[in-house]
């Protein structure tokens, strides 16, 4: 199921350059290259996707988000579920982590006398209400790889920091 749908977002992707959940349901339905089946298990994932209450139609732009001297507060307290509150994390610390990377290396490069023209994000603090819920001592959640791996281990480096 997974190909179908990297297939079918990229196929959505040389058609227009806004992709919603709608959309790529609506691409679903209408692919009849691939069994009825198929066709309903993959809508059936983004109608659950759509019922979390956590995906906008238009999206966020990346650098609306994080930009210097702003905070940004992401409230995840009406969402019921621990694991999309999870994912939720996961998503977004994962753009940032990668954001930073990206930056870190804009940075050195202009260091070394090289000037890109492109702009790096600023360095980034998170803090985490009731951290305990997304990095519990017995147990995994789908945000505890991002958090510890790449922002409590790796992230100083490119300028993030975590409390």
């Amino acid at each position: 199921m997974g190909v179908f749908i990297m297939k079918t977002i990229e196929d959505i992707k040389e058609n227009t350059r806004e992709i919603s959940l709608k959309t790529i349901m609506d691409f679903v339905k209408k692919d009849k290259e691939q069994d009825t089946t198929l066709r309903n298990a993959a809508n059936n994932y983004f109608r659950s996707a759509i019922s979390w209450g956590i995906f906008h139609e238009k999206g966020i732009i990346f650098s609306d988000i994080i930009r210097k001297g702003k905070v940004i507060v992401l409230d995840l307290s009406s969402i019921d579920n621990q694991n999309i509150k999870a994912i939720a994390v996961k998503i977004l610390g994962s753009k940032i982590y990668h954001e930073s990377i990206r930056s870190r290396r804009i940075y050195e490069q202009r260091k070394m006398g090289e000037s890109p023209d492109e702009e790096g994000i600023p360095m980034v603090w998170m803090f985490v209400d009731e951290a305990h819920l997304f990095l519990p001592r017995a147990a995994r959640t789908p945000a505890t790889d991002i958090l510890v791996t790449e922002w409590l281990r790796q992230g100083r480096q490119p300028g993030l920091s975590i409390i």
